[in-house]
């Protein structure tokens, strides 16, 4: 078996942190000692507190792309839920719909849902450190995750991804439950589980190999019981699996119109393990452990070394692999959100080596001191590139003739599949469904394609004899072709004079010369 209760993995629990039966402590000592238990309680709560802080600077942002198009799924009510969704299946846009049935519209109230979700998702990994860690080493563990941006920026992303972290957290802790204890209902429930992390995301299944790999391993002398109990977990995960098989099964055989990013860098891959600064806070901590001769030996760390280094490495790798190796690239940061707990519990088992309070109290300080650019909250910052300014500035440009708005999609389908004819109606132009305009929409997909240039033709077929002006809205960051295409073939009839740029939305007015 792996582990050994909450007492394996590392040093004795130190007094401030001990949940056991009081200890006589001498008079004269007594008040000496529960100050040092108030000043370690006190620094963890205020590091903890402070992270969690961050994730709120960018809860009252404009809804980002992909968060509007969770709105879509829910616009239409309930009974249209299930045909919006798409690929993903659709618990999730259920529990945003009743958020917004109850509470309303609001970009907070839409975030709200997976604020709670990612701090079940800590207090699920504190669990499962103190399967391994002392108190302190746990509260460590989750320090490390909750500081990670990745983390920051899911924690209040209206979208499945911190569901699926509460998931795949709770099959983690009910698996190293039932390998601890061997009883039955904790690998049902890790069945179960497993299976639900297919319900808010089908590539958070990376973390399904390493902990299979982990039952092999803490197995091998009585494998034939557990594959017996493992067996019973089989049973609710097959049947779990049913409803959302044929749409995997589809996201599959359409893979490469889903793919919109390039291959991963290797500086992605290091800031994910160790992003801001935390490697250097940690190798300041492991040098000033060193001088106080306070490493605690390495035997006690042994036994958990390799479940950690799974649960981190394993989907990690699958993630940059699938990415580096195949058209399919993968590597965003909001997947590899599934790799963080077992990157902070790898955290774990260098704080774990370090067998001093003071030290490990430090280090917590010290990780909020320096891996934070400005206190959480001290300004409220952006979430994801927003169409609301772009749209709301074009749409008012368009009110007093009732200018037609060229609107190119910012989804990677749309190169794919027909134009829509209703806007209203449609995922790829999902920023419509929330920040509305009240002018004309000719929906363009993303990129300059056949279907592109068609569609602009058709509309300047009748917009340049009746001069008509118009405006075109279309995001590239940087690059626009549409745009450019647009007033390369116009230019003999229109003068285009870019009102903006928001967000990376390019907004462009064209008026006939």
């Amino acid at each position: 078996m792996i582990g050994n209760g909450t007492a394996s993995g590392t040093a004795v629990c130190t007094e401030a942190f001990d949940s056991g039966e009081p200890r006589q402590v001498p008079a004269g000592k007594k008040a000496r000692g529960w100050r040092a238990i108030d000043i370690s309680k006190i620094a963890i709560a205020f590091s903890l507190t402070m992270a969690i802080a961050d994730w709120f600077s960018a809860i009252r942002a404009p809804l980002w792309l992909d968060e509007t198009n969770s709105y879509y799924s829910i616009a239409g009510g309930f009974s249209q839920i299930w045909s919006r969704q798409g690929l993903s299946f659709p618990l999730y846009s259920y529990i945003l719909w009743l958020t917004k049935t109850l509470f309303g519209s609001s970009e907070v109230v839409l975030r709200m849902p997976s604020v709670f979700a990612m701090v079940g998702a800590v207090y699920l990994l504190y669990r499962i450190a103190r399967e391994w860690f002392t108190p302190d080493v746990a509260a460590i563990v989750i320090l490390v995750f909750c500081l990670n941006p990745i983390v920051s920026f899911e924690a209040v992303d209206a979208r499945p991804y911190a569901f699926a972290a509460l998931v795949t957290n709770g099959a983690i802790l009910c698996l190293l439950r039932w390998l601890r204890t061997g009883d039955k209902r904790d690998v049902i429930f890790f069945g179960a589980l497993a299976a639900g992390i297919f319900y808010f995301h089908y590539l958070f299944s990376v973390v399904i190999p390493p902990l299979l790999l982990i039952v092999f391993f803490a197995s091998r002398s009585e494998w034939r019981r557990v594959a017996r109990e493992l067996s019973v977990g089989l049973v609710p995960f097959s049947l779990m699996m049913l409803p959302v098989f044929s749409r995997l099964v589809y996201l599959v055989e359409t893979r490469q119109s889903h793919v919109y990013t390039g291959a991963p860098l290797g500086s992605e891959l290091i800031n994910t393990i160790a992003p801001r600064n935390i490697g250097l806070v940690f190798l300041g901590a492991v040098f000033l452990t060193v001088i106080l001769r306070k490493l605690a030996p390495e035997g006690e760390l042994r036994s958990v070394i390799v479940p950690c280094l799974m649960l981190g490495a394993i989907p990690l790798a699958i993630l940059y692999g699938v990415s580096m190796f195949t058209p399919i690239h993968v590597f965003l940061p909001r997947y590899r959100l599934v790799a963080l707990p077992g990157i902070a519990l790898c955290w774990g088992l260098l704080v774990g080596r370090l067998d001093s309070k003071p030290v490990r109290v430090a280090l917590c300080i010290a990780l909020i001191l320096f891996t934070f650019d400005e206190l959480p909250c001290s300004t409220w910052k952006s979430h994801g590139y927003s169409w609301k300014d772009a749209l709301e500035i074009a749409d008012t440009d368009a009110a007093p003739d009732g200018a037609p708005l060229l609107i190119a999609s910012g989804l990677i389908e749309s190169d794919f599949a027909p134009l829509p004819t209703d806007i209203e109606n449609s995922p790829m132009f999902a920023p419509l469904t929330y920040y509305r305009v009240h002018e004309r929409v000719v929906p363009l997909p993303r990129d300059l394609k056949p279907s592109a240039t068609a569609q602009v033709n058709k509309f300047l077929a009748t917009a340049t004899p009746a001069r008509q002006r118009f405006l075109v809205v279309v995001h590239g960051g940087y690059d626009w072709p549409i745009r450019d295409w647009i007033t390369s073939v116009t230019k003999e009839y229109y003068s285009a004079h870019e009102i903006g740029v928001y967000d990376g939305v390019s907004v462009t007015e064209y008026v006939p010369r």
